[in-house]
């Protein structure tokens, strides 16, 4: 490995705490405060948003606008917010941004969508599969933990692996 190259960084899960609720709630509360009318509906998602779920301790927030256009003008309004813009990010349409603690640990992952995009109906839709079918739920928890613990198994490499299995849940929606 080269000087400049950085050593992959390994996937660290954590048991569920029923702290990352009222996590979300907060920050949903402090958003919908500091942008007013912008994000228009805000979910919990991932894998903290399912109760019982093991997951990387990182709150994704789902938020959808009326006015995606707009969010690219306000990244000094998310950096006042703790909030480091990142862009489309891999996915067309989205704005996603994170913030990132004083640890370098990231506390939350905003995702933006406009309104209706399909991208976040799924986003949602895997989420409410796995909040009312525990049997799928516990298999994602097992194939998580089963990636997480792979040797020399990074962060891309975690979610190319978790990548199928939700695509499959999708399908079967």
């Amino acid at each position: 490995m080269s000087s400049q190259q950085k050593p992959s960084e390994k996937v660290m899960l954590s048991l569920y705490d029923d702290k990352w609720p009222i996590l979300y709630a907060k920050e949903r509360d402090r958003l919908n405060l500091a942008l007013p009318e912008l994000l228009l509906t805000t979910h919990h998602v991932g894998s903290t948003a399912i109760h019982g779920m093991i997951a990387k301790p990182i709150i994704d927030i789902l938020a959808e606008t009326g006015k995606l256009d707009q969010i690219d003008l306000l990244s000094e309004v998310f950096g006042m917010l703790g909030y480091e813009p990142k862009g489309e990010y891999g996915i067309k349409g989205r704005r996603y941004f994170r913030m990132v603690a004083d640890d370098s640990k990231h506390l939350f992952h905003l995702h933006i969508f406009q309104i209706g995009s399909t991208h976040a109906r799924q986003i949602l839709k895997f989420r409410n599969k796995l909040m009312s079918l525990p049997n799928i739920a516990s298999e994602y928890a097992q194939l998580k933990t089963r990636l997480a613990n792979e040797q020399q198994l990074d962060k891309s490499q975690y979610q190319k692996g978790k990548n199928e299995f939700i695509l499959r849940v999708l399908r079967e929606a």
